[in-house]
């Protein structure tokens, strides 16, 4: 079995449950927003995979939270939500399934769903000048990215291999024309990822046998410059 927070919800989580099933993965559950808030219940989410499909053999960590283009974000955010479901629900969703992972054979795999800003700051230029990208968004995927190295020294003798698919942006309906145009002026690659370009990264990631505490990103040399 495997388990995708946020599975059923966004752009990125549809496609990581199709890979799996195409994986032959039969149970998949993919606690999502809005019968399941991680933020308020963990345990019933932890306990539901356990009697129903027992320890998964892969954890994607892909729910979270973010403020797009045109709404009233600010630079520093009075509330933690973003941190407490990109990076909180993360960390804990790994402590209540560590140990039953640790003891599954063969080889086992948490993936946590990083970003570019996570490794470099936002833009501002690319965004409308009345809206600012919370600083908790990087924050809290750079913050993951901590966690995946620890926790791959950790599992790496039971053969839990923890890493990082960091993502650009990925073809999305809601960006408007110039944004598009502003941020491809910073991809070599001169255009935004495909369903595909996300397809054969987690296809990637789950054929390893032995890299971890890894970052892979993908995101068309965005980075790079």
């Amino acid at each position: 079995s495997a388990v995708v927070t946020g599975g059923s919800a966004g752009i990125l989580g549809p496609i990581f449950v199709e890979v799996l099933r195409n994986a032959k993965f039969d149970n998949v559950f993919t606690p999502s927003l809005p019968e399941w808030d991680l933020t308020r219940n963990l345990e019933q989410t932890y306990r539901y995979q356990i009697d129903n499909y027992g320890v998964p053999r892969v954890l994607i960590l892909n729910a979270a939270i973010d403020n797009p283009p045109g709404s009233a974000a600010t630079l520093f955010p009075e509330h933690d939500d973003i941190i407490n479901v990109n990076y909180l629900v993360n960390k804990h969703l790994c402590r209540l399934f560590w140990e039953g992972m640790n003891k599954l054979d063969g080889i086992k795999h948490i993936v946590f769903i990083g970003s570019i800003l996570g490794n470099v700051a936002a833009d501002y230029r690319n965004y409308p000048d009345n809206f600012d990208k919370p600083v908790d968004y990087g924050a809290s995927k750079a913050a993951c990215l901590s966690l995946v190295r620890n926790l791959a020294v950790r599992g790496a003798k039971n053969r839990v291999l923890v890493n990082q698919l960091s993502f650009g942006a990925v073809v999305n309906p809601q960006h408007s024309p110039e944004f598009k145009r502003k941020f491809l002026k910073n991809v070599p690659l001169d255009r935004f990822l495909t369903k595909e370009d996300v397809s054969n990264a987690l296809i990637g990631i789950l054929g390893q046998t032995a890299m971890t505490g890894q970052q892979i990103l993908v995101d068309g040399g965005y980075t790079c410059l």
